[in-house]
């Protein structure tokens, strides 16, 4: 069986587009963003998830919480 030639992508390209995030079209507007991926559990860190929706990602992240656990964090 033949190898694939397929070129393989060097890991700071990978990590650079990661971090800096890929230019993506969106459909309906035909506007072009810059996005990327961000984990939840650095939202909530940076403070970034509203308050509302910050307990359902505590408890997906990190399994049930008491109500003194969650005020501790």
């Amino acid at each position: 069986m033949a190898q694939s030639e397929t070129a393989v992508t060097p890991a700071f390209e990978f990590r650079r587009g990661r971090e800096a995030g890929e230019m993506i079209t969106l459909a309906p507007t035909g506007r072009v963003v810059r996005m990327r991926t961000v984990k939840p559990a650095a939202l909530l860190r940076l403070g970034k998830i509203p308050d509302v929706l910050a307990e359902l990602v505590i408890r997906i992240l990190y399994g049930p919480m008491t109500a003194e656990q969650y005020q501790e964090f």
